[in-house]
């Protein structure tokens, strides 16, 4: 079989009708580089052979052309069809990937999936994340355009997929996903994965996928352009899953299940000592939920960063829990 070409791509959370030209050139909007897409990209790479793998981070190239393009007559959802079809044109993938991490993505959902399939009805779209996990039967409902949604976490149920798509495995065999049944129009689930415990088992984001070096120049980080340095690169790290707490108003618990779970204080220098050395970065927001939810682990973390002595701003975006 040829190499398998995946683009991996995020429902942008802008509201393409009101998307304010103004406001984006003083950097007025959010634009965090893609931890979700990096990551999984980096479990494709590490799984799956003969695959080439880019990500079209769509925010990004919204954000950077209307910066350098200010008086363009284009509107924001022309530009992002402009993207997507030159992007299939260029690379042309066999595959798809949407991530939907916020429900204010959603009819950007719709409306990337049904590009992809105008330009090329034989690309396989596929979309997974927070929102899309637990809006899969609208999703699958009203946008037939989109194939297949995983549920919960990705990083071994995707490389999973593409496998089956090179002919290795057997359709009935993936778990995690939610299709349409043709003949009844409903829904239907296979067997859930099991979450990924060891999450030292998942590598590094495959940062070089992305103008990491560039962000911030678009757009902002939230509390790291208030207290940091607003012009310099600045990464954003996921080291924790889940969270000790219980609030009604949040999905975390329901995406991740109960509990936390973490990479290791090893595994988390290593990913500084290579953000610092290897990227450059200087700036870092960690984007965990639960950071503290285990002291000692914690004690270990802050004492590595003061071995270290690096040259290094961090702050922990969602706060902490004591």
């Amino acid at each position: 079989m040829k190499q398998l070409k995946v683009l991996l791509t995020s429902a942008p959370t802008i509201d393409m009708e009101a998307f304010d030209k103004n406001l984006n050139q003083i950097k007025g909007y959010v634009l965090y580089p893609p931890i979700s897409l990096t990551t999984l990209a980096g479990s494709v790479l590490k799984n799956v052979d003969d695959v080439q793998i880019e990500i079209l981070d769509l925010e990004f190239h919204i954000m950077r052309y209307f910066k350098k393009n200010q008086e363009s007559e284009l509107q924001a959802r022309e530009l992002m069809k402009k993207i997507i079809v030159s992007k299939i044109d260029e690379f042309k993938p066999d595959v798809v990937g949407i991530s939907v991490l916020f429900s204010r993505s959603h009819s950007n959902l719709f409306a990337i999936a049904n590009i992809v399939k105008e330009k090329n009805s034989s690309i396989q779209v596929v979309t997974g994340g927070n929102h899309a996990t637990f809006a899969y039967k609208k999703i699958l409902k009203e946008c037939l355009n989109v194939d297949l949604v995983f549920l919960y976490e990705g990083d071994t149920t995707f490389p999973s997929y593409l496998e089956y798509l090179k002919g290795n495995t057997k359709f009935e065999d993936l778990k995690g996903i939610a299709v349409l049944d043709k003949i009844t129009k409903e829904s239907k689930i296979s067997q859930y994965a099991p979450l990924i415990e060891n999450l030292d088992s998942i590598p590094i984001p495959a940062w070089n996928l992305v103008p990491l070096k560039e962000y911030q120049n678009y757009g902002r980080m939230g509390p790291m352009q208030r207290y940091g340095n607003e012009n310099l690169p600045t990464y954003a790290m996921q080291t924790v899953r889940g969270c000790v707490a219980s609030c009604t108003f949040c999905s975390v618990r329901s995406f991740y299940g109960k509990g936390v779970r973490a990479i290791s204080t090893e595994r988390f220098l290593s990913e500084i000592d290579y953000l610092y050395n290897v990227l450059g970065i200087k700036q870092l927001q960690i984007v965990d939920d639960d950071f503290t939810f285990n002291k000692e682990r914690t004690f270990e973390i802050c004492n590595g960063l003061i071995k270290r002595n690096y040259d290094l701003i961090w702050i922990l975006e969602n706060g902490i829990r004591l």
